[in-house]
Order: C-alpha cells, then sequence, then structure tokens
C-alpha cells in the first residue's frame, strides 16, 4: 500500500498560462488550444497529469481592465518536473508540438506550490 499524498496537494505543482488569442481570431485560437495543444501536452510529455482551460468570467471582483482573457492550469508531478519543463521547452514549437500563430507571444506561465491543504467551510 502507497503512503498517502501530501495534503498539501505537495505531490503536485501547479503550471499556469495565462494568454491571448491575436486580435480577432478567438475561434483558431481556442479550437488550437483545446483540440490540439493540450492533447499534445498530456500525451507527449510524462508527468503532465491533467489540463483544464478557462475564459475569464463575465463575473469579476475588479473593474477592467484584464490584461488576459484565458487560463490553462497544469498539474504537473513534482517528481517529474524538471523534466516536463525541459521536454516542455524543447518540442514546443516544432512539429511534434505546434505553436498556432493566434497565440500571443506576452503570456505568462508561472509554476506554483501549494503551501496549505485546501480551506472548506466544512474544515474550519
Amino acid at each position: 500500500m502507497s503512503a498517502p499524498a501530501d495534503p498539501t496537494g505537495g505531490d503536485l505543482l501547479y503550471f499556469f498560462v495565462l494568454s491571448n488569442p491575436t486580435p480577432g481570431d478567438d475561434d483558431e485560437y481556442n479550437q488550437w488550444y483545446t483540440n490540439r495543444h493540450i492533447v499534445d501536452v498530456v500525451k507527449l510529455v510524462p508527468g503532465v497529469r491533467s489540463v483544464q482551460r478557462f475564459a475569464l468570467a463575465d463575473e469579476q471582483r475588479r473593474d477592467p481592465p484584464y490584461a488576459y482573457r484565458y487560463l490553462a492550469f497544469y498539474e504537473v508531478e513534482r517528481d517529474q518536473a524538471a523534466e516536463v519543463f525541459a521536454q516542455l521547452r524543447s518540442i514546443s514549437g516544432t512539429e511534434i508540438m505546434p505553436v498556432s500563430d493566434t497565440f500571443q507571444r506576452d503570456h505568462i506561465a508561472l509554476v506554483f506550490t501549494p503551501i496549505t491543504g485546501k480551506v472548506t467551510a466544512d474544515t474550519v
């Protein structure tokens, strides 16, 4: 029997990519990102557990402007993170994992590690 996962989610790192399409190219960008890119990532890069995409909601805490309209959330196995990011650097933008011309290059890509477990009304 394996040891239980770290309650903080410490066995995972969370890779967030905030991005935008080139002007007027939302449909093509979303088709590429959803049907090609994230599929390529989970199929070709061992250590990426899952990917989920999000679009900016109409309801926001603060008033506009908002710099980014899309978010991709990747769960990465902590013990494979160095290999994951090396492989992404190596194959992203190649024939193996093409990057759409509709993906604006001025995106934000950051990796986070949990420092607490999840807090819910039931746990406090």
